[in-house]
């Protein structure tokens, strides 16, 4: 039939639902600790440190960002040079609010304690410039993994490809 065109099965993006993350709002007793790590292919270490770290609970529009942005819902990395790092569409306000947030200290460790019982997304990046400030020479590397916690534990992570 000419003119007619045939498609695949509509994909579509599964929408925030802040009763299903309701649950991390709370306290908790559980503590995540982790660190950053990259090698140059200069051989010098470079880490997370002032980079973001990101706990997030775990629903099916996180699934799916984490499977866009990581190619992966359980762990994965993106690509931060310049240019090629794959993209999401901005999360909704809702979202960022049951995000709890730390920061990689100088030497790329982190941790983040009072975390409640539930399955969590832990998101950083290694990030640096290979001439200068120039943004355009960025190389780096966002790292993602699924955890989970309960009984006031400790779990560590260590991003390293």
């Amino acid at each position: 039939m000419a003119g007619c065109a045939t498609t695949g099965p509509s994909l579509s993006t599964p929408s925030f639902r802040a009763d299903e993350v309701a649950w991390a709002k709370g306290p908790g007793k559980n503590t995540i600790r982790g660190s950053a790590i990259l090698r140059t292919n200069g051989g010098e270490t470079r880490t997370c440190a002032g980079a973001a770290v990101a706990v997030i609970p775990d629903s099916a529009f996180t699934r799916d960002r984490m499977q866009n942005l990581y190619g992966g819902s359980e762990r994965g990395v993106n690509d931060l040079a310049y240019g090629a790092a794959r993209k999401v569409d901005p999360a909704p306000p809702e979202y960022a609010r049951t995000v709890r947030q730390t920061t990689c200290d100088i030497k790329g460790n982190f941790l983040i304690e009072g975390v409640p019982d539930g399955t969590w997304y832990v998101t950083t990046a290694v990030t640096w410039f290979a001439r200068g400030n120039d943004p355009l020479t960025q190389v780096g590397t966002a790292f993602m993994r699924r955890i989970a916690v309960s009984g006031a534990t400790t779990v560590t992570i260590v991003f390293a490809p």
